[in-house]
């Protein structure tokens, strides 16, 4: 999912983002899209929440202040992309004057699903209004997999929850993500037997904790530790491997495609046609064909 950041007061990527998905909680977090009409002037407070995090879509908003522990700061309208981070515990209120408003907000605390993603954020320093390319869109692609109900997606939004984490740990935390965390390393043991239990359970649901189950490890310091060992996420090795034996399937017997996926993890012959086009640029029909 692409998307453009622009100053103007409303784009149609608000209608299209927000539209029809639901809420989803996962460990830790909760994120959720709103479009919201604003009669004259609305106000919203938060206070003993955990972290949160807004990102402005669009809207008609011609005026917009935010106040932080009792700190009050002003802005010109919203811009699309601009982002609130309200750090845990702070007493927060906005008072917004306009007419409409669109925003994905995202929740992230212990306190939220009894989830320990956020452990470690520490002190955050209050946003309005910032500016933050690749948050944003990260918020947008987690919020973009509402509707998947897929173990790769549900792996691959594990992963974006914490991609946003050390993000906001890196850019707005007074006690940054230690580099010793970066550095976390798999021995050469247990890197060999995380790529055998890959290829022996592609055709089974293959979620984030059963992967960390072989390595002892954190989710977050697994992920971290993943990327370094195989140079890709968990969700985007896992979906080369299913591709990969898709093609040696393809080319070397005649069982029908639906049966293909069905041994190769993905939920029908429509997933797996999609997720082999926009790795091979063919569909499995095509290949075949060619093999």
């Amino acid at each position: 999912m692409s998307f453009k950041f622009s100053a103007k007061p409303q784009n149609r990527l608000s209608e299209i983002v927000i539209s029809g998905r639901p809420v989803v909680c996962g460990d830790g977090y909760k994120i959720s899209g709103k479009n919201e009409s604003i009669p004259g002037t609305l106000e919203w407070q938060e206070k003993d929440n955990p972290v949160l995090l807004v990102l402005h879509l669009g809207g008609a908003i011609r005026e917009i202040e935010s106040e932080f522990d009792g700190r009050g700061v002003k802005l010109d309208p919203p811009m699309s992309g601009e982002i609130w981070l309200v750090p845990a515990g702070v007493k927060y209120a906005t008072r917004v004057k306009g007419d409409s408003a669109s925003y994905i907000e995202m929740l992230i605390g212990p306190a939220v699903n009894g989830g320990a993603a956020s452990k470690g954020m520490g002190r955050l320093t209050p946003v309005a209004g910032g500016f933050d390319r690749p948050l944003a869109e990260m918020v947008i692609e987690l919020y973009g997999l509402n509707d998947e109900q897929d173990e790769l997606s549900a792996v691959r939004r594990n992963e974006i929850v914490f991609d946003i984490i050390d993000r906001i740990t890196e850019k707005f935390s007074l006690e940054p993500t230690p580099k010793t965390l970066r550095n976390v390393r798999f021995s050469p043991e247990t890197r060999a037997a995380l790529e055998a239990f890959i290829l022996e359970h592609l055709s089974e649901q293959i979620t984030l904790e059963r992967l960390c189950s072989i390595t002892d490890e954190t989710p977050h310091r697994f992920l971290w530790a993943f990327r370094n060992a195989f140079g890709s996420t968990p969700a985007q090795h896992m979906l080369s491997q299913r591709v990969r034996r898709a093609r040696h399937l393809l080319g070397s017997t005649n069982k029908d495609i639906t049966t293909i996926a069905m041994e190769t993890g993905f939920a029908d012959h429509s997933h797996l046609s999609t997720a082999f086009k926009r790795r091979t640029g063919l569909s499995p029909s095509q290949y075949r064909s060619l093999a």
